[in-house]
């Protein structure tokens, strides 16, 4: 069993948001699909991913990510443009709601030792210059702990050993697979982390999908 970190996780916290009440509280809204991306497309944008790998230290447990306007390279700023809108269009199909593409995409990396524990998204979003990053604040601003975004991750390797995202309510995995595409709303009802990842370095494209319909008020 995960240790869960109290910091990450508030089990209490369960306000039912009007995208959830639509969708119900299900695996079934966990979207799994497989050979999204085809393998030789997979292995060319791991190749190009390889070569801006950000350098780490003692402080990025939770592993680094850059937005694909962050890297010079004309490769990924063209892969950006031409997996975003598929990827909402998959999204807006399989949960049938109308995706917003407010984030731009983002290119995950997480090198041996680093993990994420459980928690929701809030994304697009960063505290004043005068507050806190705490759960009250967050809050204040978002009360169901969710700015509505829908989190789709696309793998592009599994030469590691751990790296499996986790949803510990339900108490399921997904073991990555390089080109499947993983897509579900990151609320507190899916609260969701990655296990530690060992070995190699785990890539991945992560695209925050916002529900159109979602309303953020009580």
């Amino acid at each position: 069993m995960h240790k869960i970190d109290e910091k990450y996780y508030r089990p209490t916290v369960k306000k039912m948001d009007n995208i959830t009440t639509k969708l119900g509280i299900d695996t079934k809204n966990i979207g799994i699909f497989e050979n999204f991306l085809p393998q030789d497309e997979v292995e060319f944008i791991l190749n190009e991913c390889k070569k801006h790998e950000p350098e780490y230290d003692n402080h990025h447990t939770h592993g680094k990510g850059l937005h694909y306007n962050q890297i010079d390279n004309k490769v990924l700023k063209y892969f950006a443009s031409y997996i975003t809108p598929l990827i909402a269009e998959n999204s807006t199909k399989f949960y049938n709601m109308n995706q917003i593409t407010d984030i731009a995409l983002h290119y995950a990396f997480h090198p041996s030792g680093t993990y994420l524990d459980p928690h929701t998204d809030v994304i697009g979003w960063t505290p004043k210059h005068d507050e806190k990053n705490e759960y009250s604040v967050t809050e204040k601003y978002f009360p169901y702990f969710w700015s509505g975004h829908l989190a789709n991750i696309l793998y592009l390797n599994d030469d590691f050993r751990g790296g499996e995202l986790f949803f510990p309510d339900f108490d399921f995995q997904i073991k990555p697979k390089p080109g499947m595409l993983i897509s579900f709303p990151g609320n507190t009802h899916y609260l969701h982390g990655v296990r530690k990842t060992k070995g190699n370095t785990r890539y991945s494209c992560s695209l925050w999908t916002k529900f159109e319909d979602f309303d953020n008020t009580i």
